[in-house]
């Protein structure tokens, strides 16, 4: 599977939810400027994915 971050937004358009309905998993959604809070959260996620996937 394919998994991407969104930072900011394309104007009207909602590209996060537009990878969703291709079957990517967005793993953040995340405004700019970039809150530090929901950045740690992403990169916790983006962490257990890459472990989960090399473990084994």
């Amino acid at each position: 599977s394919r998994a991407v971050v969104f930072v900011g937004r394309a104007g009207e358009q909602d590209l996060a939810d537009e990878a969703r309905r291709l079957g990517l998993w967005v793993l953040a959604d995340l405004p700019w400027p970039l809150p530090i809070e929901p950045w740690r959260a992403a990169l916790q996620r983006i962490k257990t994915v890459t472990s989960a996937t090399h473990a084994g």
